[in-house]
């Protein structure tokens, strides 16, 4: 489902913005997972990594006048259950959730999670660059990327053995979507963080930075976007986003870049 991002010849409405970041959610599922269209919902499915919960979702809740809550909620854990796997998360058509679906989602076991949308009003470069980190193109080294990607896996997702591998090899396997620019920083000759974004257009969506354990404390992740929000100055963005759940502890650091928030919606996750 490709949903339309307002043009740069308008400010674009909070509702836009955040169909924007859902919009970046499904193309980079689309990599590695099958995408169906339910009466109710679209869903994204990957039996064969049934732990990875950014390719085992539905998207686009609503109901109808043929579907009820109800029946939107049992046609998709239906067809899950025929794939031999779990739904992951549920997320509502727009940004608000349409009478009863929430009661239902929370009625079969999901909780709600409160996703903020922040843009990029004015850039604020960090003064924290450190010049000894070298940036190239995540794609440049795939084994270092998925070195990390391991690390975030078990140190961001608390994975562990063959879920935390197949986490990782998610990650690199988004590398196959050519609007990611994501970028790998390298310290003492290792890879110590990788950050990116999505264009949309006129649009970037923010791949978020992460720092390995071995290079936390020196600047990486400050560098990292730096350079990525360079790279989105150099494209022209009109507009620079970025999703972070509520309480992350990196929302500050955002904000401190110039990042503010403009809108919320909410998932149901398991």
């Amino acid at each position: 489902m490709e949903l339309p991002v307002a043009p740069e010849s308008y400010e674009p409405t909070t509702e836009a913005l955040v169909r924007a970041v859902k919009r970046v959610e499904a193309i980079l599922a689309r990599v590695s997972a099958q995408e169906s269209s339910l009466g109710g919902a679209t869903v994204f499915v990957n039996p064969e990594r049934a732990g990875v919960v950014w390719e085992n979702f539905a998207a686009d809740l609503r109901t109808s006048d043929e579907m009820d809550a109800q029946g939107v909620l049992d046609e998709v854990r239906s067809h899950y259950a025929t794939m031999g796997v779990a739904c992951c998360s549920l997320d509502a058509a727009g940004g608000d959730w349409q009478p009863g679906l929430a009661e239902a989602a929370t009625g079969a076991g999901y909780r709600a999670v409160t996703c903020h949308v922040y843009l990029l009003k004015r850039h604020r470069p960090s003064k924290k660059v450190n010049e000894s980190v070298q940036v190239i193109p995540a794609r440049a080294s795939y084994k270092e990327v998925g070195a990390l990607f391991a690390g975030m896996a078990r140190d961001e997702y608390g994975a562990e053995g063959g879920v935390a591998a197949d986490m990782a090899q998610s990650m690199v396997d988004q590398l196959d979507e050519p609007r990611l620019e994501l970028f790998l920083g390298r310290l003492d000759g290792g890879p110590v963080g990788v950050a990116g974004v999505t264009t949309l257009g006129q649009m970037g969506v923010v791949y978020p930075a992460y720092t390995g354990l071995s290079g936390r404390g020196q600047g990486v992740g400050p560098t990292l976007m730096t350079h990525t929000l360079d790279h989105c100055a150099r494209a022209l963005m009109g507009q620079v986003l970025l999703m972070r759940v509520e309480g992350c502890p990196s929302i500050g650091f955002y904000e401190g870049l110039g990042f503010e928030r403009v809108g919320s919606y909410v998932k149901y996750v398991l």
